[in-house]
Formats: structure tokens, sequence, C-alpha cells
């Protein structure tokens, strides 16, 4: 397995074709790491050091270099993928306006136009919010698109792409993963050591946000009475952000397991619906899940790769 070095204009700097380890960890709608460690010794090590601004590229999977370690013999180099190019920059309060509920729309004015970046893949859907969009602070212009696009279920990937002319584009694709016919289970043999976590222990049916000095009430689940009602407290300022903050609260349903067969960007994509099927003794569950991340890892003596699953809920 090679891994590609290139400046941030598209040139290849140097191809590394043997290393201790590298691990990814990427997501749906999050900043993803990159993680590798090498030897000092070998004849890349020095063209990387010198080298300020730089991406690693495996495959399909790209990230932005951001720390280098020398430690001992070692070289180790910590990325993040593309998409943390978006954390660094703002993004201003919105103005009032009940008209402002485009999801797409509002996502396409955060990202920063001198980035020169192309929008790629788009949803096929039309996606509203169910209520006016706020944002009641500044913040960066990637924390907004994360925001904004976990009301529709949706996430986003900036990548480098190189033209036929060689010139360099990095294009921004708003992600929609789609529901396949996948089932996971361990009857199958397509996954092993798989845990199932039933997790009510932050779950929450309502909950306030302080909003111009005013506490408001966000109720998620209006049928839950008395002892049923669980309530909590927002760090939220706006609706728009309560809704997401929400997610945390809700009833966790937790599959964890080491697929053995399938592939990411080969069997499945980031953000497609799966099920797993979970049998223990006479208790037996079929639940689907997004794909809302992955860990893959290269290593001298192994390989694999560990889906990150969220039940769907409310879709």
């Amino acid at each position: 397995m090679d891994v590609r070095f290139y400046n941030w204009e598209g040139k290849l700097l140097c191809i590394v074709p043997r290393m201790e380890s590298v691990n990814w960890r990427v997501y749906y709608n999050e900043v993803g790491t990159f993680e590798m460690h090498m030897s000092i010794e070998s004849p890349q090590a020095k063209t990387l050091m010198d080298n300020q601004y730089i991406i690693a590229i495996c495959g399909k999977l790209q990230a932005i270099v951001v720390i280098k370690t020398v430690e001992k013999h070692k070289l180790i180099l910590y990325g993040r993928t593309l998409n943390w190019l978006l954390k660094k920059r703002v993004v201003m309060p919105l103005e009032e306006d009940n008209t402002r509920k485009n999801i797409i729309s509002e996502v396409k004015k955060c990202i920063p136009t001198d980035y020169n970046m192309v929008m790629g893949t788009l949803p096929t859907g039309t996606y509203e919010a169910e209520d006016t969009i706020e944002r009641s602070s500044a913040e960066t212009a990637g924390a907004a698109i994360e925001s904004l696009l976990k009301l529709a279920h949706l996430g986003h990937a900036v990548r480098l792409e190189k033209q036929t002319d060689g010139a360099a584009e990095y294009i921004f694709d708003i992600l929609e993963g789609k529901e396949t016919e996948i089932v996971l289970s361990e009857e199958l043999r397509n996954v092993q050591e798989l845990i199932y976590t039933d997790d009510m222990l932050d779950y929450c049916t309502a909950g306030y946000y302080l909003k111009d000095e005013v506490w408001t009430e966000y109720t998620k689940d209006d049928t839950k009475k008395g002892i049923y009602r669980f309530e909590g407290v927002l760090e939220s300022e706006n609706k728009t952000d309560a809704g997401n903050e929400f997610n945390e609260f809700r009833w966790k349903k937790v599959c964890e397991g080491k697929v053995k067969t399938l592939k990411l960007f080969k069997d499945y994509e980031l953000g497609d619906i799966i099920k797993i099927k979970f049998k223990r003794g006479g208790f037996s569950v079929t639940t689907k899940y997004r794909v809302t991340g992955a860990h893959l890892w290269y290593e001298s003596e192994s390989e694999g790769e560990e889906p990150i699953f969220e039940e769907v809920i409310d879709e």
C-alpha cells in the first residue's frame, strides 16, 4: 500500500511505499484524522520534513498533514481530512429571516469564496428545514456546515482532484447516503465481535435553551408525560442548534463490530444505511444503522476496517 504526498497545488512530492502503520478515521459529516508512522531514515522523510503544506492521499482517502513529530528513529505524521480547511474560516451570525429554510443554499453561503472550491456532488432531494434556520453567534464555516447538514441527515467532504490540464481543484461534495440491501450479522459471517448497547443514560424528551436572555422550551417528544418526561439544559442559543444538540440526548442503541468482507468506497459509502442483526441467547434485534464513519488501519502484520454506526431515527 502506497501513500502519495502532494503539495497544496497538486504537485507530487513523493511516494512512501513502506511504513510501520497508517490509521485513517473518516466521517460522514465531521473532520477525520490520519496518522502514519515511518522510519526517519526513509529516503522520503527529508522531503516530508522540508515541505510545509502537504496532503497525504491513499486511494480515495485524503488528509492534510498538520503535525510532524520526530521521535528517536521514527517520523510520525498527523493529519486531518480536507474539510478541516473549512474550520479555518469564520461565518457571521444570521439576521432574522422567516423565509430562510433551504439547507443547501445556506451551506453554499458558508464556503469561503476565495478558496475557489468547486461544487461537486449534490443531493438529489430538496431539503428544507422544519423551522427558520438561525445562527446566533459567529462560528467556523466548518461548524456551521456540519450543523446545517445534520438537520437533513446529510454529510460533506472536500477533496483534491487533478484535472486533465494538470491543474488541481478543491471540490466540495454534499454526501447523501442511500439505503442499501446490506445485512450484517455474525450468522452471515460478514461481521465479527459485535457489541450491542442500549443506553438511556443521557436521554431527554425536552429541554431549555437561552435565547435573548429568555429560557425557551424545546420539546422533542410531547407524548412523554409525568415521570416519562425527561428534561435537559441545552447550550444552544437558537432552535436550529437546539434541534441538533438534541441528537446527543437521544436514546442510543449502538452496534459496534469489525466487518470481514465489506470495503469502504467499494461495497458501501459514508452515510449509507444498512441493517445489523444481533442475536445472543434469547435476545434478537434487527436495526437500521447509518454508517457515520469508519476506522481503517494498515500495519505490517494486519489491516482492516471498522465502520461506525448510528441508529437511524426519525428519517
